[in-house]
């Protein structure tokens, strides 16, 4: 009975690990393409000699 409540315990804590793995690494693959998407409208506008930025 021990046996089994520690694998439920070490199944449950490593699905917990993967979830928030994932979930870590897709915020962060969408945070850096959001920025990468403005760095480059930033580049744009530097390019064009646009100084009006406000």
């Amino acid at each position: 009975m021990a046996a089994r409540i520690y694998l439920n315990w070490k199944w449950f804590f490593g699905s917990l690990a993967l979830v928030l793995s994932i979930g870590l690494i897709t915020a962060t693959a969408s945070s850096d393409a959001a920025t990468n998407a403005q760095t480059q409208a930033g580049w744009q506008l530097l390019q064009r000699g646009d100084t009006n930025l406000i």
